[in-house]
């Protein structure tokens, strides 16, 4: 099986070992998926199907399960916003962010998507007060964070707000789910394992 058709079937799968749920490590390695990957003899394959995933229109990634690299398809994009702006959530989500965190939060909201090495110039914080605060947001499951391909050639991370990728995905809020039907079916796919949306 390709491993575009897996991941369409499956929905959700993680990147690294995650439990009994699907991951791309295990797809290629078998039952005999090692925790530390990179290492691994199949490394670069493992790692190439991993950026052939994030390349595909269908594929969003964030770190939804156990705060783990999760990749989820179109079909659950839906799913994954009702819980995201559910407007009681997002009220308990900034009232335990620290003041960088929120701080970070204002301006990616403002702008909708923000690449950091432009704010890090003007952060009070330097870079690691930065990456504190994206980590923080990150943990709530507040942004979503992607890697860009820069102009120069490097790689540099972007949040977005779900509220900017919910227009860009041009998905309307009318056809989201009840906040009871995402809550239960994204419970039923990842059993006993924790979500930065749903704990």
């Amino acid at each position: 099986m390709k491993l575009i058709d897996w991941f369409r079937g499956k929905k959700l799968v993680t990147l690294s070992v995650t439990g009994n749920l699907p991951s791309v490590v295990q797809f290629f390695t078998g039952d005999d998926a090692p925790s530390k990957w990179w290492s691994h003899p199949l490394g670069n394959e493992i790692y190439n199907g991993y950026q052939a995933l994030l390349d595909d229109k269908d594929s969003l990634q964030l770190k939804l399960v156990d705060r783990k690299v999760t990749l989820a398809h179109r079909s659950l994009w839906p799913t994954l916003l009702r819980l995201a702006i559910d407007p009681a959530r997002r009220k308990s989500v900034k009232g335990k962010l620290s003041k960088p965190a929120a701080k970070l939060l204002g301006i990616v909201e403002k702008s909708g998507s923000v690449r950091l090495d432009f704010v890090e110039p003007e952060w009070s914080g330097g870079s690691k007060g930065l990456k504190r605060a994206r980590e923080e947001l990150e943990r709530y499951g507040a942004v979503l964070t992607q890697d860009e391909h820069t102009e120069r050639g490097s790689h540099q991370l972007v949040l977005e707000s779900w509220e900017h990728f919910r227009e860009r995905a041009r998905i309307p809020e009318k056809d989201l789910p009840s906040l009871q039907e995402a809550t239960a079916k994204i419970s039923k796919l990842v059993g006993p394992h924790k979500t930065t949306l749903t704990s």
